[in-house]
C-alpha cells in the first residue's frame, strides 16, 4: 500500500492539493485533500491492475510487479500457500503455465472476496473524505463518480465468474 501511495497516489495527491489551494488555506484541509488524491490514485492503480488480461498478456506477473491483489493474497495465505505463490511468482516471469496458475490462485473466491472488502474500504474512506471536504456540487459529483468508477472497475471477479 505504501508503494502504491508513493507511486500512483503521489501524483494524484499533489494535484488534489494544488487544486484545493485555490479555495482552501487551512493546512489540515490541504492535507486532507492530499490524502483524498492519494486514495484516488491508489484506486486508479487498482483499476489498472484489474485490466482484463490473460496469462499471455499479464504484464504485471510477467515483470514481477507486486500488485495489491498479489500482496493481499500473500498476506492472507497460510505459510505453505504463501511459499507456493512466491515460487510461482518467480517462475511466472518466464513460464506461461506458472503465470496461469498464479492468476488462478489470485482469483480464487476467498482471495477475491477479501480483496474486494479492502478495495471497498478504500472506496468508502475516499467517498467519506470527499463528502467531508466538499459541499454538494457538480464538481464533487464528478470526483465522486471517478472514485466510484475506479473502485468498481478495480474489483476482480473470482475465477470462473467472468472473463477468467
Amino acid at each position: 500500500m505504501r508503494a502504491y501511495t508513493g507511486k500512483t497516489g503521489a501524483g494524484y495527491g499533489r494535484d488534489a492539493r494544488m487544486a484545493a489551494r485555490a479555495a482552501v488555506t487551512d493546512p489540515r484541509a490541504l492535507e486532507a485533500w492530499t490524502v483524498l488524491g492519494q486514495l484516488l490514485g491508489v484506486l486508479r492503480q487498482v483499476h489498472n491492475d484489474n485490466a482484463d488480461v490473460t496469462p499471455e498478456t499479464d504484464e504485471d506477473l510477467a515483470n514481477g510487479t507486486p500488485t495489491l491483489l498479489l500482496a493481499h493474497a500473500l498476506a492472507s495465505a497460510d505459510p505453505r500457500e504463501r511459499n507456493r505463490m512466491h515460487t510461482l511468482r518467480t517462475a511466472a516471469r518466464a513460464d506461461l503455465t506458472a503465470r496461469a496458475e498464479l492468476r488462478a490462485l489470485l482469483h480464487c473466491p476467498p482471495v477475491v472476496d477479501g480483496y474486494r472488502r479492502r478495495v471497498g474500504a478504500l472506496h468508502s474512506r475516499a467517498r467519506n473524505l470527499l463528502d467531508h471536504l466538499a459541499d454538494a456540487s457538480p464538481y464533487r459529483d464528478a470526483i465522486g463518480n471517478r472514485i466510484d468508477q475506479s473502485a468498481l472497475l478495480g474489483m476482480p471477479e473470482p475465477a470462473g465468474a467472468g472473463s477468467e
